[in-house]
């Protein structure tokens, strides 16, 4: 009984997983149960022995909150905090490489277009997930006045978030480097001197990166 057990709580998180990365990259409504259960070598048929339905699992996914996301690995791993761990955070997240790889990125702004027409279990997880990611924007923060701290984590998620959404929307390649870079330039404004945090930027930072030639890779659909 317990290695059927075992094996039932294996397949879930299988289907989990799949799930979260098929959603990410091709979209809540574009992703068909058959196509989930199919990544794990599965039929549809059993999708229903896991989760009551496809909204259900798509609660299931937000709840996983950033555990699939790599975004803050290198900031944590060096031990940073404060403006070295934001600044990190904020190359990474607003990045060329994480606008082009949404199957492997926060599912806040992959995903956040879409629930806003979700049922209310979905929205609630999804909730979680980003109040989940405001506390740990606050932790790297390191900053001693809690109500500022949690303010400036809003300010700082909403506009990465949003840099990122606009960013994997626009056709122009030019105009999406753009945005990203904008983005983390103001990010610098945002945690520049004055924020109580470990240290201050250097001056004269803006934030860009030297644009890549040629165009990005093209994205799935």
């Amino acid at each position: 009984m317990a290695d059927g057990q075992g094996r039932k709580e294996q397949t879930r998180e299988a289907i989990l997983r799949a799930a979260s990365t098929l959603f990410r990259r091709d979209g809540y409504h574009a992703t068909g149960v058959d196509k989930v259960m199919a990544a794990v070598g599965l039929t549809a048929g059993g999708f229903y022995a896991h989760f009551r339905s496809k909204s259900d699992l798509l609660a299931a996914v937000l709840g996983r909150g950033g555990r699939d996301v790599p975004m803050f690995a290198a900031a944590d791993a060096a031990g940073l905090d404060g403006v070295d761990w934001v600044r990190t955070l904020a190359d990474q997240y607003l990045s060329p490489a994480h606008r082009d790889g949404p199957a492997t990125g926060c599912l806040i702004p992959a995903l956040g277009p879409e629930v806003g027409r979700a049922d209310p279990a979905a929205r609630a997880a999804f909730e979680a997930a980003l109040r989940g990611l405001v506390r740990r924007v606050v932790d790297g923060l390191a900053v001693a006045d809690s109500d500022r701290a949690s303010s400036n984590a809003l300010a700082i998620i909403a506009m990465a978030v949003g840099a990122q959404v606009l960013a994997r929307g626009v056709a122009d390649e030019a105009l999406s480097d753009q945005i990203l870079a904008a983005a983390r330039g103001h990010l610098e404004t945002l945690i520049g001197p004055g924020h109580p945090t470990r240290d201050a930027p250097p001056p004269g930072r803006q934030g860009q990166r030297p644009r890549k030639q040629g165009r990005r890779p093209k994205r799935e659909s």
